[in-house]
């Protein structure tokens, strides 16, 4: 009998304060992006007591004026829920009007700035090829921007020879350097998220959703943070069971009818799946819970990482992604890798998946690209590197044609900061692409069907060149069986 593990994940309500100041600095974001798509933004909030406190870096064409943007932070704080009509007393909790804003917002470093649009420079520049100087004759990135790699001090081919990429760059370089990790695993009821984060944010959702929709539920409070441990099978890592559900909620009064409280949790059908009979039920481990929100515990953006990411059970970056534009790569990287990772989990070329992608300020494609598979992996792990590496373009540019980032039509950030930037099936970055899909899904097949893709390199090198270039992908596995018996036939000759 395989022994049993445990693993927990926690979540955190929209109210909660790390999660107010993450969702200030997204609104900023899409204020700014909503009027010129090409701004550079980097906002942090902090908002301790009734103050919340904005700092950071803006490069734009427009301006908002200082009354513009703490309406901007008013109106967010009453679409979290900290309304004038708020049950709680403004002694309990932050509560509008009661709020003062400052706002302490700069230019962007025009060294930064110079990095990550390298290509606006190129553009303008009518210096003459000059070897001494450095600098290589540009080249057409595509029809309308310039390759920046050509303005750094190595031309573009021994730069790409060094980190050990081949691929052609975009025209915007990376907004920082850093690691960013993804992470998928095969589980499609939990968008294959680790079950504990997935539970836990269901959880911490539905309580948020049911104080604000449901009148009779207004004696509990926003501020809600959640947990969940699941028990796993040491081996498999299957989830098998619930060992402890943990809610903390505020409530207008002091004594907590708990029962009711875990019959809202059994009712809510988010664990209809296991046998809660066991499970430990803690609600208001601390007892009473009615002074909450900012007023009580300070927030800060960028300190729910792992509540936005996989809950503990992956790695994640240093970087935060609220309160930053899409050129920064802590956020289009991260997003990159977990879609990735999710492909290739989908495609069942592993159980589960792990990338992980660095970056150099002002470069624009990855220094670095891994893929961990832990072992479960259905075809050779280098083998899915490579392809991946021949097929998506993870330049910060790439990233953003991709999932369309630049379009505030599309992608509104300040969702992202409520419940997870990973996990929530209508963010691009979380679509499936079907056409790529199939190309990884024949990469198993070839796998499976040609016993080993180094037997096709070895017996057949203009088949595999073919395969590994993607040409064969467009066609059935019939028309490479075809190909094979075209070069026996010429053999024979």
């Amino acid at each position: 009998m395989a022994d049993k593990i445990l693993f927990t994940s926690e979540s955190v309500s929209p109210g909660h304060s790390d999660k107010v100041a993450d969702i200030i600095s997204d609104a900023i974001v899409d204020a700014y992006l909503s009027k010129d798509k090409n701004s550079r933004v980097a906002c942090e909030t902090m908002i301790a007591g009734n103050k919340v406190i904005l700092g950071g870096e803006i490069n734009s064409s427009i301006t908002l004026s200082d009354d513009e943007i703490k309406k901007i932070v008013i109106n967010t704080i009453r679409q979290i829920g900290y309304s004038e009509d708020y049950p709680f007393p403004k002694e309990d909790s932050l509560k509008l009007p009661y709020i003062d804003v400052e706002i302490n917002l700069r230019p962007q470093s025009p060294e930064i700035a110079e990095g990550v649009d390298k290509w606006k420079r190129a553009l303008a520049k009518s210096e003459p090829y000059n070897e001494s100087s450095g600098y290589k004759k540009p080249v057409y990135a595509n029809e309308e921007m310039y390759d920046p790699f050509y303005y750094l001090r190595k031309s573009e081919e021994e730069y790409r020879i060094s980190v050990g990429i081949e691929k052609g760059g975009g025209a915007i370089g990376a907004g920082d350097q850093g690691i960013m990790f993804g992470y998928a695993e095969d589980n499609e009821d939990t968008e294959y998220l680790p079950v504990s984060i997935y539970l836990a944010r269901s959880l911490a959702k539905y309580f948020y959703e049911l104080d604000r929709k449901d009148k009779r539920y207004r004696i509990f409070g926003i501020d809600i943070k959640t947990q969940v441990t699941v028990v796993q099978d040491s081996q498999t890592g299957e989830v098998t069971g619930i060992d402890a559900i943990v809610v903390s909620i505020p409530t207008l009064f002091k004594e907590i009818n708990k029962p009711a409280i875990e019959k809202i949790i059994v009712e809510s059908g988010i664990f209809n799946k296991y046998d809660l009979k066991k499970a430990k039920i803690f609600i208001n481990p601390a007892g009473s819970y009615i002074k909450h929100s900012p007023l009580y515990d300070c927030g800060l953006t960028g300190r729910k990482l792992i509540v936005d990411s996989y809950g503990g059970a992956a790695r994640i970056g240093g970087g935060a992604q609220s309160g930053k534009d899409y050129t920064k790569v802590d956020r289009s990287a991260m997003y990159m890798a977990r879609w990735i990772a999710k492909h290739i989990v989908k495609a069942g070329l592993a159980k589960r998946a792990e990338v992980q992608l660095s970056y150099a300020i002002g470069v624009s494609q990855p220094i670095s690209f891994t893929l961990y598979t832990f072992g479960t992996e259905s075809v050779d792990r280098k083998r899915i590197e490579e392809f991946i590496l021949d097929n998506i373009d993870m330049s910060p540019e790439g990233i953003i044609k991709k999932f369309h980032l630049d379009d505030p039509k599309k992608v509104k950030y300040i969702e992202t900061a409520k419940f997870g930037q990973v996990g929530n099936p209508k963010f691009p970055w979380e679509i499936f692409d079907d056409e790529f899909l199939e190309k990884l899904e024949q990469l198993r097949e070839y796998k499976t069907e040609l016993k080993s893709l180094d037997d096709l390199e070895r017996e057949y090198p203009d088949v595999y060149a073919e395969l590994m270039a993607g040409v064969t992908f467009h066609q059935s596995p019939e028309y490479t069986k075809k190909r094979m018996k075209e070069i026996e036939k010429s053999k024979k000759r």
